[in-house]
């Protein structure tokens, strides 16, 4: 699970801010005050902050300052692009389900989210994530991506009208819902809260974060 492409704007010093084609280590270079801890202070909020509703969530007061120029009428904007294994994909996939879709090499994942003003009231939007499937380097289409089996579950019954025999076949259970990107929902909202943690540079961070059980960070992890 990686990090591939990021794009925040309107977040404290960060006008905009895109990046593409992360690669599995960046280094951030600038001057003091240049924006670099903003950045991942932007996406430790992104991930913390992580929910899949589609309705608006209320966050409480923020400081003003957490807007661009604290023009807070303008909303602060998040949109990362994760990418997944197949194996990881696999294995967000419910028991009942991992035998009913065809999935590709990897997943990418866009997840969409904005924080709106005032300040004294804000408020997170409703999150937009899309999830397509690759193989070969190739879009793998949403009907390839869907249930596999038959719709008809469990045995069904052909009458043979020249003998006059019955043949029974067998057809595997269908899952409750063709879209993959809901069947690993509640997993998939688990595992990425889990794999990002932001530690701020300190000249004691041996003493203060001694407690902190490490983590791979999302940027870094192997497929």
């Amino acid at each position: 699970m990686k990090i591939r492409e990021l794009s925040i704007q309107r977040f404290k010093s960060l006008k905009k801010v895109s990046m593409k084609k992360i690669g599995d280590l960046i280094i951030l270079i600038g001057a003091n005050g240049s924006g670099k801890s903003n950045l991942l202070e932007a996406l430790t909020l992104f991930f913390n902050e992580l929910d899949f509703d589609t309705t608006e969530r209320s966050i409480g007061k923020l400081d003003e300052y957490f807007w661009f120029g604290r023009k807070v009428r303008q909303p602060i904007e998040f949109e990362v692009l994760i990418e997944f294994s197949k194996a990881e994909i696999a294995d967000m996939l419910p028991e009942d389900s991992k035998e009913a879709y065809r999935i590709g090499d990897k997943g990418r994942l866009t997840i969409k989210r904005a924080i709106k003003g005032p300040a004294n009231s804000a408020v997170w939007g409703p999150t937009s994530a899309k999830l397509i499937m690759l193989t070969d380097g190739k879009l793998v289409t949403p009907t390839k991506i869907k249930v596999v089996a038959s719709p008809v579950e469990g045995k069904s019954i052909k009458a043979s009208e020249t003998e006059g025999k019955q043949e029974v076949t067998q057809t595997p259970p269908q899952p409750e819902s063709n879209d993959l990107l809901t069947a690993i929902l509640p997993n998939l909202l688990q595992k990425l809260k889990s794999r990002f943690i932001y530690i701020p540079s300190t000249r004691n961070a041996t003493a203060i974060f001694s407690g902190y059980q490490r983590r791979p960070s999302i940027i870094t992890s192997d497929i």
